[in-house]
């Protein structure tokens, strides 16, 4: 039997069982079970245990289990799963909008859901599932009546974002940005940039269209010769859309055909998220009053630029992720708020040889702004050294986030903002879940 009909003959069950799961740990009930194999696990393993638990297929790589009932046999696990999503993506009526980029890429995404969901029926990655499982497994959770998918897109080694497009065939794109992200696996700049704008390359081989800041000089190279949309800040010629930012306090605004646009997401930087968002809805056709209403009733969470307020002290709690890009524009925000300004800033991952050196030039951006700064981790631990006398700015460094847990140096903070911000890795949500 050939891949194309193995493909249908699953998709013929998957018809009858619309679910799927990955997991033993959780429901399989009734669901097509995909038996993954990762690096450190297999969920091969567990192939006759997801079936003991009521799947209603188990899709699996074991030869032994081939033309048992309940098994269905495939050289690869994920091969097939990403196939199937293919396919059946394939039969949807639904338009994709992938989105990537190296800072903003969740929070725009769900920005754009919000809004295109005020008139369509609307499906969006949940969380952050955007690898080469999550995308396979969003795509496959399209309906016969969805009418817009916003799936995102990430991305930490070369030639991902094309194997994704290939699997989601985006009908649209938007890329929010190229920055200093996974340099460990990129190198440098320009490698970020080749791996995002691989969505573009996809879009142009089947007449997509790109939804652009035309502000950026590489989304416009990169966009040259094909379908474009998007905004200016700066009223460039060519834009569709003209925008202003807002400066009103501490959270992002714009103004747009005279209309305002407020928002719940703190730093001048969400801007551009929101204007992508608003390009989307205009682009689809959304009324302007009701992109307006739904920028402006998105809440971040997940430790997402979120506001929080202890007493007379405003914390911004941006510890999903970090890299220099982000880091600068978290720190440039912060000025803008209420003083007397502290950072909290956790090593930023991934960044490879030049760790150590992009960590010292983030701690030389804060000389002579004001902020006092804590640095928790080995990488700002060694670029501090670099320095010489440690700088008088420099208010303690500290190894792990439970030593500086453990000082109780942030409780001591009483007045002013304070931005908390590193990887993922650096967990510094924990700051304020064991305090």
């Amino acid at each position: 039997m050939n891949s194309e009909e193995n493909i249908q003959e699953l998709y013929r069950h998957f018809r009858k069982h619309p679910c799927i799961a990955t997991d033993t740990r959780k429901d399989v009930e009734d669901c097509v079970f995909f038996a993954l194999k990762g690096e450190n696990f297999d969920a091969n393993n567990f192939a006759e245990d997801a079936r003991a638990k009521g799947a209603a297929l188990v899709v699996t790589q074991r030869p032994d289990l081939e033309g048992r009932d309940g098994f269905f046999y495939v050289p690869d696990t994920l091969k097939a799963l990403q196939d199937l999503a293919r396919f059946h993506r394939r039969q949807m009526a639904a338009r994709i909008l992938a989105v990537t980029g190296s800072n903003g890429k969740t929070t725009t995404k769900e920005l754009m859901a919000a809004v295109l969901n005020k008139k369509f029926k609307v499906l969006a990655t949940q969380g952050n599932l955007n690898n080469h499982i999550g995308v396979p497994l969003t795509l496959l959770r399209l309906q016969p009546g969805t009418q817009w998918a916003v799936v995102e897109m990430g991305t930490n080694h070369p030639g991902e974002i094309a194997a994704l497009c290939a699997i989601a065939e985006p009908d649209y794109g938007y890329i929010t940005g190229f920055g200093e992200a996974h340099l460990e696996f990129f190198k440098n700049l320009e490698g970020v940039v080749r791996e995002k704008t691989a969505l573009y390359r996809a879009l142009k081989s089947h007449g997509g269209t790109a939804i652009i800041d035309w502000d950026d000089e590489r989304q416009r190279r990169h966009t040259e010769g094909m379908e474009r949309f998007g905004y200016s800040f700066a009223v460039h010629p060519q834009a569709q859309i003209h925008v202003e930012a807002l400066h009103n306090g501490p959270f992002a605004g714009l103004r747009f055909r005279g209309t305002e646009i407020g928002s719940q997401l703190v730093g001048d930087f969400h801007a551009r998220n929101m204007a992508g968002a608003l390009a989307a809805g205009v682009l689809a056709g959304v009324d302007l009053l009701h992109i307006k209403a739904a920028i402006e009733d998105y809440r971040p969470a997940n430790n997402r630029s979120q506001w929080i307020r202890r007493g007379d002290l405003n914390i911004i709690l941006d510890a999903y992720n970090a890299n220099p890009t982000s880091v600068r524009a978290a720190l440039e925000s912060l000025r803008r708020l209420p003083g007397p300004h502290t950072a909290v800033l956790g090593d930023m991952l991934e960044l490879g040889p030049d760790a150590v050196e992009m960590h010292r030039r983030i701690l030389q951006v804060l000389a002579g702004t004001g902020i006092s700064v804590y640095v928790i981790g080995p990488l700002y631990g060694q670029a501090v050294q670099t320095l010489g006398e440690r700088p008088e700015y420099v208010a303690g460094v500290f190894s792990t986030t439970e030593d500086f847990i453990r000082s109780g140096v942030f409780h001591r903070l009483t007045s002013g903002s304070v931005w908390i911000k590193g990887s993922r890795g650096m967990a510094l949500e924990r700051i304020l879940q064991e305090g």
